[in-house]
């Protein structure tokens, strides 16, 4: 068996831990085992506990009770027609009660204070807080001015929804998180990396994966993928002349919002996306992170994307 090289095997770590990331994401419905995660990955229980602690900075019981409280959170506050008993039910929780509970123990406040955080919302002593130091901030969540028909009207003229095939993408990630100048220094670090390989950038797709809500994540949690699509023939497999992880974007339905401006804008664009046009859409997100598709204008210091939302008709639970 060949050995791998110091970088070669970090690699590999890295890309094992992502098969773990998207198990999870996937069974956010039901009890995910240790034991489940582990095979995903492709390690052994017993070492897999503390490979994911070192490269995640938490353990996988505390990643996937995150992930879940947070996942409940957007889903109530984006769809506040959606119950709590629907949205314990999506995230594997036995009650209503359980489901309250780790609620309020995460971000010390109730499941339906978030649906009224417009108005109001007082929250502390949760983990977040004492832990991390971070509140939940309505204006972190929300665009909280004009009336939200009108915003609603404004935004559906500049959303499109199309179907989209599955592909793959190579990524670095942000060793900042969202921190401007980290994302930054991750894109020059892809573009030479790309360059040295001998492709024309200029032939590449750009895109971001972006895995965390930041009025809901502690900063130092929040992760950020640069990403690029090689060019290849509609009948090639994927190939990349780069040694990194792959990411996969999956086939669905997607929400098309244009954004664009200073870096720090951006934000309250996309929030304007959720607040002012998903709850009336007749769409709910879908479970897969937030991706951007940069435009080939897109360039340092002003931004222009499309947000990508996976999204999914609403039923009835009746």
């Amino acid at each position: 068996m060949r050995k791998l090289s110091n970088k070669t095997s970090g690699i590999e770590y890295q890309k094992r831990i992502d098969r773990a990331l998207t198990f999870i994401r996937g069974n956010l419905d039901r009890p995910i085992s240790l034991s489940d995660v582990a095979n995903a990955a492709c390690f052994s229980e017993f070492h897999f506990h503390r490979i994911f602690s070192s490269l995640m900075h938490e353990t996988v019981g505390e990643y996937i009770t995150r992930k879940k409280l947070e996942h409940a959170a957007m889903r109530l506050a984006y769809s506040p027609s959606t119950s709590v008993s629907v949205v314990a039910d999506e995230c594997g929780y036995a009650s209503v009660s359980s489901f309250s509970k780790s609620f309020n123990q995460w971000f010390g406040c109730r499941p339906t204070d978030i649906q009224q955080i417009k108005q109001r919302l007082d929250s502390g002593g949760g983990k977040l807080q004492t832990k991390y130091e971070k509140s939940i901030e309505a204006n972190e969540l929300f665009v909280t001015s004009g009336e939200d028909e009108d915003l609603f009207s404004a935004l559906d003229e500049h959303v499109n929804i199309k179907s989209i095939d599955a592909f793959d993408v190579v990524y670095l990630t942000s060793e900042g998180g969202y921190e401007i100048e980290s994302i930054r220094n991750t894109w020059v670090k892809l573009f030479q990396l790309v360059e040295d390989a001998g492709v024309d950038w200029s032939t590449c797709e750009r895109f971001s994966l972006s895995h965390d809500h930041p009025g809901l994540t502690p900063a130092e949690r929040c992760r950020y993928d640069a990403c690029v699509r090689f060019p290849m023939s509609a009948d090639s497999e994927f190939g990349s002349p780069l040694n990194l992880p792959k990411a996969h974007i999956p086939a669905g339905r997607y929400a098309i919002f244009p954004a664009e401006g200073p870096e720090d804008s951006i934000l309250n664009q996309y929030l304007e996306f959720y607040t002012g046009w998903m709850p009336q859409s007749g769409y709910e997100p879908d479970n897969f992170p937030v991706l951007e598709h940069l435009l080939p204008t897109c360039e340092i210091g002003y931004i222009q994307v499309e947000l990508w939302a996976k999204i999914k008709p609403i039923t009835s639970i009746f």
